[in-house]
Protein backbone atom coordinates (compact mmCIF):
# COMPACT_ATOMS: atom_id res chain seq x y z
CA UNK A 1 0.00 0.00 0.00
CA UNK A 2 1.56 3.38 -0.91
CA UNK A 3 1.33 6.44 1.51
CA UNK A 4 0.10 9.56 -0.50
CA UNK A 5 1.34 12.45 1.32
CA UNK A 6 2.76 16.49 0.21
CA UNK A 7 6.33 14.90 1.36
CA UNK A 8 6.07 12.75 -1.96
CA UNK A 9 9.84 11.99 -1.38
CA UNK A 10 9.37 10.17 1.69
CA UNK A 11 6.90 7.66 -0.02
CA UNK A 12 7.37 4.18 -1.90
CA UNK A 13 6.31 6.08 -5.13
CA UNK A 14 8.70 5.37 -8.12
CA UNK A 15 10.82 8.45 -9.11
CA UNK A 16 9.07 9.14 -12.14
CA UNK A 17 5.56 9.14 -10.88
CA UNK A 18 6.49 11.35 -8.49
CA UNK A 19 6.19 14.99 -10.12
CA UNK A 20 2.59 13.17 -11.30
CA UNK A 21 1.34 12.50 -8.32
CA UNK A 22 2.71 15.94 -6.64
CA UNK A 23 0.74 17.63 -9.08
CA UNK A 24 -2.58 15.67 -8.60
CA UNK A 25 -2.03 16.07 -4.62
CA UNK A 26 -1.43 19.77 -5.73
CA UNK A 27 -4.83 20.28 -7.60
CA UNK A 28 -7.09 18.09 -4.77
CA UNK A 29 -5.35 20.64 -2.61
CA UNK A 30 -6.58 23.44 -4.47
CA UNK A 31 -9.92 22.30 -5.13
CA UNK A 32 -11.02 21.13 -1.67
CA UNK A 33 -9.47 25.01 -0.47
CA UNK A 34 -12.14 26.37 -2.99
CA UNK A 35 -15.20 24.52 -1.20
CA UNK A 36 -13.77 25.40 1.81
CA UNK A 37 -13.94 29.26 0.77
CA UNK A 38 -17.17 29.12 -1.16
CA UNK A 39 -18.85 27.25 2.53
CA UNK A 40 -17.39 30.33 4.32
CA UNK A 41 -18.68 32.91 1.91
CA UNK A 42 -22.25 30.98 2.16
CA UNK A 43 -21.74 30.91 6.10
CA UNK A 44 -20.85 34.14 6.15
CA UNK A 45 -23.88 35.33 3.96
CA UNK A 46 -25.99 32.97 6.18
CA UNK A 47 -24.86 35.67 9.63
CA UNK A 48 -25.73 38.56 7.56
CA UNK A 49 -28.85 38.06 7.02
CA UNK A 50 -29.52 36.90 10.75
CA UNK A 51 -27.54 40.30 11.83
CA UNK A 52 -30.25 41.85 9.66
CA UNK A 53 -33.22 39.93 11.21
CA UNK A 54 -31.62 41.35 14.19
CA UNK A 55 -31.13 44.61 13.86
CA UNK A 56 -34.96 44.78 12.76
CA UNK A 57 -35.51 43.33 15.84
CA UNK A 58 -33.94 45.47 17.81
CA UNK A 59 -34.86 48.58 16.13
CA UNK A 60 -38.59 47.60 16.95
CA UNK A 61 -37.76 47.12 20.67
CA UNK A 62 -36.06 50.53 21.18
CA UNK A 63 -36.99 53.78 20.21
CA UNK A 64 -35.03 55.63 17.39
CA UNK A 65 -32.89 58.08 19.78
CA UNK A 66 -31.17 54.66 21.57
CA UNK A 67 -31.50 52.25 19.36
CA UNK A 68 -29.18 54.38 17.08
CA UNK A 69 -26.35 55.04 19.86
CA UNK A 70 -26.86 51.19 20.19
CA UNK A 71 -25.89 50.70 16.60
CA UNK A 72 -23.27 53.56 16.53
CA UNK A 73 -21.61 51.94 19.56
CA UNK A 74 -21.16 48.39 17.96
CA UNK A 75 -20.57 50.21 14.37
CA UNK A 76 -17.57 51.65 16.42
CA UNK A 77 -16.39 48.22 17.77
CA UNK A 78 -17.38 46.42 14.30
CA UNK A 79 -14.80 48.89 12.65
CA UNK A 80 -12.46 48.58 15.08
CA UNK A 81 -12.45 44.91 15.12
CA UNK A 82 -12.26 44.36 11.37
CA UNK A 83 -9.35 46.85 10.64
CA UNK A 84 -7.49 44.30 13.37
CA UNK A 85 -8.56 41.37 11.76
CA UNK A 86 -8.01 42.95 8.00
CA UNK A 87 -4.26 44.12 9.95
CA UNK A 88 -3.54 40.45 11.02
CA UNK A 89 -4.74 38.91 7.71
CA UNK A 90 -3.20 41.46 5.72
CA UNK A 91 0.26 40.26 7.66
CA UNK A 92 -0.05 36.81 7.09
CA UNK A 93 -1.06 37.44 3.15
CA UNK A 94 2.47 39.36 2.75
CA UNK A 95 4.66 36.75 4.81
CA UNK A 96 3.24 33.69 2.91
CA UNK A 97 3.59 35.86 -0.67
CA UNK A 98 7.45 36.93 0.76
CA UNK A 99 7.35 32.88 1.50
CA UNK A 100 6.37 32.37 -2.17
CA UNK A 101 8.73 34.77 -3.44
CA UNK A 102 11.66 33.52 -1.93
CA UNK A 103 10.72 29.80 -3.38
CA UNK A 104 10.33 30.60 -6.85
CA UNK A 105 13.61 33.14 -6.50
CA UNK A 106 12.00 36.16 -6.97
CA UNK A 107 14.25 39.13 -5.90
CA UNK A 108 15.06 42.49 -7.29
CA UNK A 109 18.33 43.38 -8.70
CA UNK A 110 18.88 46.48 -7.94
CA UNK A 111 20.59 47.63 -10.96
CA UNK A 112 17.83 46.69 -12.92
CA UNK A 113 15.30 49.08 -11.59
CA UNK A 114 15.60 52.85 -10.23
CA UNK A 115 12.47 54.71 -8.44
CA UNK A 116 13.23 58.00 -9.05
CA UNK A 117 9.97 58.84 -6.86
CA UNK A 118 9.00 59.57 -3.64
CA UNK A 119 6.16 56.75 -3.98
CA UNK A 120 7.20 53.62 -2.44
CA UNK A 121 6.42 50.69 -4.87
CA UNK A 122 5.96 47.25 -3.51
CA UNK A 123 8.55 44.97 -4.57
CA UNK A 124 6.88 42.33 -6.25
CA UNK A 125 5.96 45.41 -8.87
CA UNK A 126 9.38 46.48 -8.25
CA UNK A 127 10.69 42.64 -9.28
CA UNK A 128 8.40 42.52 -12.49
CA UNK A 129 8.84 46.22 -13.60
CA UNK A 130 12.61 45.33 -13.47
CA UNK A 131 12.61 42.60 -15.97
CA UNK A 132 12.13 45.02 -18.42
CA UNK A 133 10.22 45.20 -21.58
CA UNK A 134 11.69 42.16 -23.56
CA UNK A 135 10.58 39.55 -20.91
CA UNK A 136 7.43 37.79 -22.62
CA UNK A 137 4.83 37.10 -20.46
CA UNK A 138 2.94 33.48 -19.99
CA UNK A 139 -0.82 34.05 -21.92
CA UNK A 140 -3.99 32.45 -21.08
CA UNK A 141 -5.13 30.39 -23.97
CA UNK A 142 -8.57 31.99 -23.09
CA UNK A 143 -7.97 35.36 -23.20
CA UNK A 144 -5.28 34.76 -26.53
CA UNK A 145 -6.77 36.71 -29.33
CA UNK A 146 -5.87 34.21 -31.83
CA UNK A 147 -7.85 34.82 -34.51
CA UNK A 148 -6.00 38.34 -34.62
CA UNK A 149 -3.16 36.97 -33.94
CA UNK A 150 -3.39 34.74 -37.33
CA UNK A 151 -4.17 37.53 -39.22
CA UNK A 152 -1.16 39.70 -38.20
CA UNK A 153 1.11 36.90 -38.63
CA UNK A 154 -0.33 36.04 -42.40
CA UNK A 155 -0.34 39.84 -43.16
CA UNK A 156 3.84 39.69 -42.02
CA UNK A 157 4.09 36.90 -44.35
CA UNK A 158 2.42 38.37 -47.18
CA UNK A 159 5.29 40.96 -47.00
CA UNK A 160 7.88 37.94 -47.99
CA UNK A 161 8.31 38.41 -51.60
CA UNK A 162 9.58 34.23 -52.60
CA UNK A 163 6.76 32.11 -52.30
CA UNK A 164 9.04 29.10 -51.04
CA UNK A 165 10.06 31.49 -48.39
CA UNK A 166 5.98 32.28 -47.69
CA UNK A 167 5.35 28.79 -47.20
CA UNK A 168 7.98 28.26 -45.03
CA UNK A 169 7.33 31.08 -42.53
CA UNK A 170 3.89 29.79 -42.73
CA UNK A 171 5.09 26.26 -41.69
CA UNK A 172 6.58 27.77 -38.68
CA UNK A 173 4.25 30.05 -37.74
CA UNK A 174 1.48 26.85 -38.08
CA UNK A 175 4.03 25.12 -35.65
CA UNK A 176 4.02 28.22 -33.01
CA UNK A 177 0.56 28.20 -33.07
CA UNK A 178 -0.21 24.26 -32.14
CA UNK A 179 2.29 24.70 -29.51
CA UNK A 180 0.41 27.27 -28.14
CA UNK A 181 -2.70 25.32 -28.04
CA UNK A 182 -1.31 22.45 -26.44
CA UNK A 183 -0.09 23.90 -23.68
CA UNK A 184 -2.79 23.62 -20.96
CA UNK A 185 -0.50 23.96 -17.57
CA UNK A 186 0.31 26.76 -16.13
CA UNK A 187 3.38 26.78 -13.34
CA UNK A 188 3.40 28.71 -10.03
CA UNK A 189 5.68 30.83 -11.23
CA UNK A 190 3.22 32.03 -14.05
CA UNK A 191 0.70 32.42 -11.75
CA UNK A 192 2.47 34.41 -9.71
CA UNK A 193 3.91 36.64 -12.66
CA UNK A 194 -0.23 36.55 -13.82
CA UNK A 195 -1.18 37.95 -9.77
CA UNK A 196 1.56 40.27 -10.09
CA UNK A 197 0.93 41.72 -13.46
CA UNK A 198 -2.84 42.63 -11.74
CA UNK A 199 -1.00 44.39 -8.79
CA UNK A 200 1.13 46.06 -10.93
CA UNK A 201 -1.86 47.61 -13.57
CA UNK A 202 -3.96 48.37 -10.11
CA UNK A 203 -0.83 49.90 -8.54
CA UNK A 204 -0.10 52.36 -11.83
CA UNK A 205 -3.96 52.65 -12.22
CA UNK A 206 -4.17 54.06 -8.73
CA UNK A 207 -0.68 56.16 -9.53
CA UNK A 208 -1.36 57.98 -12.64
CA UNK A 209 1.27 60.13 -12.25
CA UNK A 210 3.89 57.58 -12.64
CA UNK A 211 5.72 56.82 -16.04
CA UNK A 212 7.53 53.83 -16.77
CA UNK A 213 10.76 53.89 -18.81
CA UNK A 214 13.99 52.76 -19.86
CA UNK A 215 17.21 54.39 -19.00
CA UNK A 216 19.16 56.17 -22.21
CA UNK A 217 21.99 53.46 -21.12
CA UNK A 218 22.34 50.37 -19.36
CA UNK A 219 19.05 48.74 -19.72
CA UNK A 220 17.25 49.78 -16.58
CA UNK A 221 13.44 50.59 -15.76
CA UNK A 222 13.00 53.57 -14.60
CA UNK A 223 9.86 54.84 -12.39
CA UNK A 224 9.67 58.75 -13.02
CA UNK A 225 6.64 61.27 -12.28
CA UNK A 226 5.20 62.33 -15.50
CA UNK A 227 5.39 66.15 -14.32
CA UNK A 228 9.09 65.87 -13.62
CA UNK A 229 9.10 64.03 -17.18
CA UNK A 230 7.21 66.64 -19.12
CA UNK A 231 9.62 69.20 -17.26
CA UNK A 232 12.45 67.96 -18.53
CA UNK A 233 11.33 66.87 -22.20
CA UNK A 234 9.74 70.87 -22.48
CA UNK A 235 12.91 72.25 -21.71
CA UNK A 236 14.51 70.22 -24.94
CA UNK A 237 11.72 71.44 -27.29
CA UNK A 238 11.82 75.14 -25.90
CA UNK A 239 15.25 75.69 -26.93
CA UNK A 240 14.51 77.98 -29.61
CA UNK A 241 17.97 77.83 -31.33
CA UNK A 242 17.50 73.82 -32.11
CA UNK A 243 13.75 74.10 -32.34
CA UNK A 244 10.85 76.29 -33.53
CA UNK A 245 6.86 76.18 -33.32
CA UNK A 246 4.85 75.11 -36.43
CA UNK A 247 1.19 76.58 -36.89
CA UNK A 248 -0.03 73.64 -38.52
CA UNK A 249 0.68 69.83 -39.32
CA UNK A 250 2.47 69.11 -42.26
CA UNK A 251 2.16 65.48 -42.15
CA UNK A 252 -1.10 65.36 -45.28
CA UNK A 253 1.53 67.98 -47.46
CA UNK A 254 4.36 65.40 -46.61
CA UNK A 255 2.71 62.23 -47.49
CA UNK A 256 1.20 64.29 -50.56
CA UNK A 257 4.76 64.75 -51.61
CA UNK A 258 6.04 61.42 -50.90
CA UNK A 259 3.54 59.86 -53.09
CA UNK A 260 4.59 62.11 -55.96
CA UNK A 261 7.83 61.34 -55.56
CA UNK A 262 6.89 57.46 -55.87
CA UNK A 263 4.70 57.84 -58.41
CA UNK A 264 7.46 59.56 -60.31
CA UNK A 265 10.10 56.76 -60.00
CA UNK A 266 7.51 54.37 -61.13
CA UNK A 267 6.75 55.94 -64.05
CA UNK A 268 10.47 56.42 -64.89
CA UNK A 269 10.60 52.34 -64.10
CA UNK A 270 13.16 52.91 -61.29
CA UNK A 271 10.59 50.45 -59.10
CA UNK A 272 8.29 47.71 -59.85
CA UNK A 273 4.23 47.69 -58.81
CA UNK A 274 5.37 46.08 -55.81
CA UNK A 275 7.99 48.56 -54.62
CA UNK A 276 5.84 51.12 -55.57
CA UNK A 277 3.13 49.88 -53.07
CA UNK A 278 5.78 49.75 -50.73
CA UNK A 279 6.51 53.24 -50.98
CA UNK A 280 3.66 54.66 -51.19
CA UNK A 281 1.68 56.30 -47.85
CA UNK A 282 -2.02 56.41 -47.45
CA UNK A 283 -2.33 57.01 -43.31
CA UNK A 284 0.97 58.98 -42.06
CA UNK A 285 1.71 59.49 -38.79
CA UNK A 286 3.33 62.63 -37.35
CA UNK A 287 6.76 61.83 -35.82
CA UNK A 288 6.60 61.35 -31.95
CA UNK A 289 8.67 62.28 -29.08
CA UNK A 290 10.13 61.00 -25.99
CA UNK A 291 12.48 61.20 -23.46
CA UNK A 292 15.18 58.60 -22.72
CA UNK A 293 16.27 59.18 -18.55
CA UNK A 294 20.37 59.69 -18.50
CA UNK A 295 20.00 58.61 -15.23
CA UNK A 296 24.47 58.28 -14.70
CA UNK A 297 24.38 62.59 -14.82
CA UNK A 298 23.41 65.07 -12.46
CA UNK A 299 20.11 65.67 -12.50
CA UNK A 300 19.67 62.97 -14.79
CA UNK A 301 18.28 64.83 -18.00
CA UNK A 302 16.09 63.06 -20.48
CA UNK A 303 17.80 62.07 -24.40
CA UNK A 304 15.47 63.33 -26.90
CA UNK A 305 14.23 60.39 -29.24
CA UNK A 306 11.99 61.01 -32.23
CA UNK A 307 9.90 57.88 -33.64
CA UNK A 308 8.96 58.32 -37.12
CA UNK A 309 7.18 54.89 -37.67
CA UNK A 310 4.65 55.34 -40.24
CA UNK A 311 5.40 58.97 -41.25
CA UNK A 312 4.91 60.20 -44.61
CA UNK A 313 8.93 59.57 -45.76
CA UNK A 314 9.70 56.84 -43.64
CA UNK A 315 9.73 54.29 -46.39
CA UNK A 316 11.40 56.38 -48.67
CA UNK A 317 13.99 56.72 -46.49
CA UNK A 318 14.86 52.89 -46.09
CA UNK A 319 14.55 52.78 -49.91
CA UNK A 320 18.11 55.69 -50.04
CA UNK A 321 19.39 53.58 -47.24
CA UNK A 322 19.61 50.34 -48.67
CA UNK A 323 21.24 52.33 -52.03
CA UNK A 324 23.68 54.69 -49.68
CA UNK A 325 24.86 51.71 -47.40
CA UNK A 326 26.40 50.49 -50.49
CA UNK A 327 28.46 53.25 -51.01
CA UNK A 328 29.93 53.05 -47.15
CA UNK A 329 30.70 49.21 -47.31
CA UNK A 330 34.27 50.26 -48.94
CA UNK A 331 35.15 52.54 -46.17
CA UNK A 332 38.76 52.22 -45.54
CA UNK A 333 37.98 53.60 -41.60
CA UNK A 334 34.58 52.05 -40.65
CA UNK A 335 34.79 48.82 -38.20
CA UNK A 336 31.32 47.04 -37.85
CA UNK A 337 31.79 46.02 -34.20
CA UNK A 338 34.11 45.16 -31.41
CA UNK A 339 35.13 41.79 -32.73
CA UNK A 340 36.27 43.53 -36.21
CA UNK A 341 37.85 46.53 -34.28
CA UNK A 342 39.94 43.79 -32.39
CA UNK A 343 41.22 41.99 -34.99
CA UNK A 344 42.33 44.97 -37.18
CA UNK A 345 44.12 46.77 -34.09
CA UNK A 346 44.92 43.77 -31.99
CA UNK A 347 48.91 42.95 -31.69
CA UNK A 348 49.77 46.81 -33.04
CA UNK A 349 53.23 47.72 -31.77
CA UNK A 350 53.15 50.78 -30.14
CA UNK A 351 56.39 53.05 -29.82
CA UNK A 352 57.42 54.67 -26.73
CA UNK A 353 56.81 58.39 -28.05
CA UNK A 354 52.85 57.00 -29.14
CA UNK A 355 49.69 56.86 -27.09
CA UNK A 356 46.07 55.55 -27.72
CA UNK A 357 43.37 58.03 -27.83
CA UNK A 358 39.39 58.30 -28.88
CA UNK A 359 37.51 60.89 -30.51
CA UNK A 360 33.62 61.25 -30.19
CA UNK A 361 31.85 63.85 -31.79
CA UNK A 362 29.23 65.72 -29.31
CA UNK A 363 25.65 65.27 -30.37
CA UNK A 364 26.44 63.86 -33.77
CA UNK A 365 23.07 64.07 -35.86
CA UNK A 366 22.01 67.31 -34.37
CA UNK A 367 25.90 68.62 -35.51
CA UNK A 368 25.56 67.51 -39.31
CA UNK A 369 24.11 70.40 -41.07
CA UNK A 370 22.01 69.17 -43.60
CA UNK A 371 23.20 71.21 -47.02
CA UNK A 372 26.99 70.05 -46.30
CA UNK A 373 25.49 66.05 -46.02
CA UNK A 374 23.56 67.08 -49.59
CA UNK A 375 26.84 68.47 -51.37
CA UNK A 376 29.27 65.65 -50.30
CA UNK A 377 26.42 63.07 -51.86
CA UNK A 378 26.74 65.06 -54.60
CA UNK A 379 30.30 64.44 -54.97
CA UNK A 380 29.44 61.11 -54.84
CA UNK A 381 27.52 60.31 -57.47
CA UNK A 382 29.99 58.41 -59.46
CA UNK A 383 30.36 56.09 -56.91
CA UNK A 384 26.23 56.18 -56.18
CA UNK A 385 25.22 55.64 -59.53
CA UNK A 386 26.16 52.51 -59.66
CA UNK A 387 23.56 50.87 -57.48
CA UNK A 388 20.79 52.68 -58.55
CA UNK A 389 18.69 53.51 -62.02
CA UNK A 390 17.36 56.96 -60.38
CA UNK A 391 18.75 60.29 -62.37
CA UNK A 392 21.42 62.33 -59.94
CA UNK A 393 18.45 65.21 -59.66
CA UNK A 394 15.91 62.74 -58.69
CA UNK A 395 17.78 60.92 -56.50
CA UNK A 396 19.55 64.17 -54.66
CA UNK A 397 15.55 65.60 -54.31
CA UNK A 398 14.56 62.67 -52.30
CA UNK A 399 17.46 62.80 -50.06
CA UNK A 400 16.86 65.77 -49.39
CA UNK A 401 12.99 65.43 -49.14
CA UNK A 402 13.64 63.03 -46.38
CA UNK A 403 16.58 64.96 -43.98
CA UNK A 404 15.13 68.59 -44.40
CA UNK A 405 11.56 68.25 -44.98
CA UNK A 406 10.78 65.78 -42.70
CA UNK A 407 12.54 67.64 -39.60
CA UNK A 408 9.51 67.53 -37.17
CA UNK A 409 7.49 65.87 -34.64
CA UNK A 410 4.77 66.35 -31.57
CA UNK A 411 4.94 66.95 -28.16
CA UNK A 412 1.44 67.55 -25.91
CA UNK A 413 -0.55 68.59 -28.95
CA UNK A 414 1.92 71.03 -30.51
CA UNK A 415 4.32 70.40 -33.65
CA UNK A 416 7.78 71.12 -33.64
CA UNK A 417 10.22 71.95 -36.60
CA UNK A 418 14.09 71.23 -35.85
CA UNK A 419 15.47 73.92 -37.17
CA UNK A 420 19.63 72.11 -38.06
CA UNK A 421 20.92 69.09 -37.97
CA UNK A 422 20.14 65.37 -39.36
CA UNK A 423 16.61 64.54 -38.34
CA UNK A 424 16.18 62.33 -35.29
CA UNK A 425 14.48 58.95 -35.55
CA UNK A 426 14.85 59.49 -39.53
CA UNK A 427 16.39 55.60 -40.95
CA UNK A 428 18.54 58.11 -43.05
CA UNK A 429 20.09 60.17 -41.09
CA UNK A 430 22.92 57.02 -39.58
CA UNK A 431 24.13 56.35 -43.19
CA UNK A 432 24.36 59.68 -43.63
CA UNK A 433 25.83 60.96 -41.14
CA UNK A 434 28.63 57.75 -41.76
CA UNK A 435 29.15 59.29 -45.16
CA UNK A 436 29.66 62.64 -44.12
CA UNK A 437 32.38 61.24 -41.03
CA UNK A 438 34.19 59.43 -44.20
CA UNK A 439 34.45 62.47 -46.03
CA UNK A 440 35.57 64.39 -42.91
CA UNK A 441 38.32 61.73 -42.53
CA UNK A 442 39.36 61.30 -46.17
CA UNK A 443 39.65 65.27 -46.11
CA UNK A 444 41.76 65.42 -42.58
CA UNK A 445 44.05 62.54 -43.76
CA UNK A 446 44.70 64.64 -47.18
CA UNK A 447 45.77 68.01 -45.54
CA UNK A 448 46.71 67.35 -42.09
CA UNK A 449 50.16 68.05 -40.86
CA UNK A 450 50.06 65.75 -38.11
CA UNK A 451 48.41 62.40 -39.03
CA UNK A 452 47.55 59.35 -36.76
CA UNK A 453 49.46 56.07 -37.66
CA UNK A 454 46.38 54.29 -37.45
CA UNK A 455 42.42 55.58 -37.63
CA UNK A 456 39.52 53.51 -37.25
CA UNK A 457 35.75 54.56 -37.21
CA UNK A 458 32.37 52.93 -35.50
CA UNK A 459 29.80 55.34 -36.43
CA UNK A 460 31.46 58.47 -34.73
CA UNK A 461 33.39 57.23 -32.26
CA UNK A 462 37.20 57.41 -33.62
CA UNK A 463 40.00 55.17 -32.34
CA UNK A 464 43.77 56.45 -33.46
CA UNK A 465 47.32 55.63 -32.18
CA UNK A 466 49.54 59.13 -32.20
CA UNK A 467 51.81 60.26 -31.12
CA UNK A 468 51.56 61.87 -27.47
CA UNK A 469 52.80 64.88 -28.32
CA UNK A 470 50.37 65.75 -31.56
CA UNK A 471 46.95 64.81 -29.81
CA UNK A 472 45.86 68.28 -29.20
CA UNK A 473 46.71 69.55 -32.64
CA UNK A 474 44.95 66.63 -33.87
CA UNK A 475 41.86 67.63 -32.38
CA UNK A 476 42.36 71.44 -33.30
CA UNK A 477 42.92 69.82 -37.01
CA UNK A 478 39.26 67.89 -36.43
CA UNK A 479 37.29 70.60 -35.03
CA UNK A 480 39.03 73.07 -37.97
CA UNK A 481 36.39 71.30 -41.18
CA UNK A 482 33.33 72.40 -39.96
CA UNK A 483 32.22 74.48 -36.92
CA UNK A 484 29.40 72.40 -35.85
CA UNK A 485 30.89 69.42 -35.61
CA UNK A 486 32.89 69.32 -32.70
CA UNK A 487 35.34 66.71 -31.27
CA UNK A 488 36.34 65.69 -27.54
CA UNK A 489 39.22 63.13 -26.82
CA UNK A 490 40.03 61.08 -24.40
CA UNK A 491 43.94 59.91 -23.90
CA UNK A 492 44.97 56.25 -22.51
CA UNK A 493 45.46 56.44 -18.88
CA UNK A 494 48.00 54.21 -17.02
CA UNK A 495 47.78 52.06 -20.61
CA UNK A 496 43.96 52.00 -21.03
CA UNK A 497 41.51 53.21 -23.32
CA UNK A 498 38.25 51.80 -23.26
CA UNK A 499 36.86 51.69 -26.86
CA UNK A 500 33.24 50.50 -27.62
CA UNK A 501 33.09 47.49 -25.50
CA UNK A 502 36.25 47.16 -25.48
CA UNK A 503 39.54 47.74 -22.67
CA UNK A 504 42.76 48.40 -24.47
CA UNK A 505 45.78 47.30 -22.48
CA UNK A 506 48.83 48.50 -23.61
CA UNK A 507 51.70 46.04 -22.27
CA UNK A 508 55.37 45.72 -23.59
CA UNK A 509 54.51 48.23 -26.52
CA UNK A 510 51.83 45.87 -27.60
CA UNK A 511 47.88 45.93 -27.18
CA UNK A 512 45.56 43.56 -25.68
CA UNK A 513 42.09 43.75 -25.23
CA UNK A 514 39.65 42.79 -22.72
CA UNK A 515 35.93 43.57 -22.39
CA UNK A 516 34.81 46.39 -20.81
CA UNK A 517 31.75 46.86 -18.85
CA UNK A 518 30.58 50.52 -18.96
CA UNK A 519 29.59 51.80 -15.51
CA UNK A 520 26.18 52.22 -16.45
CA UNK A 521 25.52 48.67 -17.97
CA UNK A 522 23.32 46.62 -15.54
CA UNK A 523 23.83 43.39 -17.40
CA UNK A 524 20.34 42.70 -18.22
CA UNK A 525 19.24 39.98 -20.48
CA UNK A 526 16.41 38.12 -21.85
CA UNK A 527 15.64 36.64 -18.48
CA UNK A 528 15.74 32.60 -18.70
CA UNK A 529 11.94 32.11 -17.47
CA UNK A 530 10.71 34.98 -20.50
CA UNK A 531 8.17 33.33 -22.91
CA UNK A 532 9.98 33.60 -25.30
CA UNK A 533 11.48 30.40 -27.73
CA UNK A 534 13.89 28.39 -26.13
CA UNK A 535 16.47 29.03 -28.80
CA UNK A 536 16.16 32.49 -28.51
CA UNK A 537 16.85 31.96 -24.71
CA UNK A 538 19.58 30.12 -25.19
CA UNK A 539 21.06 32.22 -28.38
CA UNK A 540 21.17 35.15 -25.98
CA UNK A 541 23.48 33.23 -23.54
CA UNK A 542 25.78 32.20 -26.20
CA UNK A 543 25.97 35.12 -27.70
CA UNK A 544 27.06 37.18 -24.32
CA UNK A 545 29.49 34.41 -23.85
CA UNK A 546 30.75 34.59 -27.20
CA UNK A 547 30.79 38.09 -27.52
CA UNK A 548 32.85 38.78 -23.89
CA UNK A 549 35.34 35.40 -24.76
CA UNK A 550 36.19 36.59 -28.35
CA UNK A 551 36.68 40.31 -27.93
CA UNK A 552 38.82 39.29 -24.66
CA UNK A 553 42.73 37.68 -24.86
CA UNK A 554 42.98 34.66 -23.24
CA UNK A 555 45.00 36.36 -20.35
CA UNK A 556 41.36 37.87 -19.08
CA UNK A 557 39.07 35.16 -19.90
CA UNK A 558 39.20 33.59 -15.83
CA UNK A 559 37.90 36.84 -15.04
CA UNK A 560 35.43 37.45 -17.33
CA UNK A 561 33.97 34.29 -17.25
CA UNK A 562 33.39 34.49 -13.05
CA UNK A 563 31.36 37.80 -14.71
CA UNK A 564 29.69 36.03 -17.43
CA UNK A 565 28.55 33.40 -14.55
CA UNK A 566 27.42 36.40 -12.44
CA UNK A 567 25.44 38.40 -14.61
CA UNK A 568 23.88 34.41 -16.05
CA UNK A 569 22.86 33.34 -12.69
CA UNK A 570 21.09 37.13 -12.14
CA UNK A 571 18.71 36.25 -14.80
CA UNK A 572 18.08 33.69 -13.57
CA UNK A 573 19.56 30.61 -15.88
CA UNK A 574 20.76 27.56 -14.27
CA UNK A 575 24.15 26.67 -13.44
CA UNK A 576 24.87 23.79 -15.15
CA UNK A 577 23.99 25.45 -17.87
CA UNK A 578 25.77 28.02 -17.70
CA UNK A 579 28.98 25.57 -17.28
CA UNK A 580 27.94 23.72 -20.18
CA UNK A 581 27.29 26.64 -22.49
CA UNK A 582 30.98 28.00 -22.00
CA UNK A 583 32.46 24.52 -22.26
CA UNK A 584 30.85 24.15 -25.39
CA UNK A 585 32.30 27.57 -26.57
CA UNK A 586 35.39 26.73 -25.29
CA UNK A 587 35.75 23.33 -27.34
CA UNK A 588 34.32 25.19 -30.37
CA UNK A 589 36.73 27.88 -30.17
CA UNK A 590 39.61 25.31 -29.71
CA UNK A 591 38.21 23.48 -32.99
CA UNK A 592 38.28 26.46 -35.42
CA UNK A 593 41.90 27.39 -34.15
CA UNK A 594 43.08 23.77 -35.14
CA UNK A 595 41.25 23.65 -38.28
CA UNK A 596 42.66 27.37 -39.02
CA UNK A 597 46.50 25.93 -38.35
CA UNK A 598 45.38 22.91 -40.51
Amino acid sequence: MYIISNNTSSSRIPSKFTNRVSTYISKVQIKLLNIIICIKHELLRQKKRESEKMKTEISHILDLHHSKKFFDSENVLLDKLTNNIKKTQTNKYEKLRQKEMEKLNIRVVPQWFRNLTQIEIPHNIQWLLSLGPKYALASDNEKFPLFKFIADGENIIQTVKDRDMQEIARNNFTTLIQDHLKKKTTSFRDKFICQTLEDTKRFLKQNKQLIILNADKGNVTVVMDKKEYDSKIQTVVNDISTYRVLKRDPTNKLQEKNNELVQRMFNNGNIDAQEKKFLLCKNANTPRIYGLPKIHKENIPVRPICSSIDSPSYNLCKYVVKILEKVTMSSKYNVKDSTEFKNKVGGTYIYDDECLVSFDVVSLFPSIPVDVALEIISSKWDEIKEYTTLTRELFLTIVKFCIKENRYFKYNEKIYEQRTGMPMGSPASPVIADIVMEELLTRFEMEAKCKPRLLTKYVDDLFAIVKTDEVENMLKELNSYNKNIRFTVEVEKDGQLPYLDTLINTHNNKIYFDWYKKPTASGRLINYNSHHERKTILNTAKNFISRVLTISDRIYHGKNIAIIKKTLEENEFPSNLINKLIRNFKIRTSNDEATRET
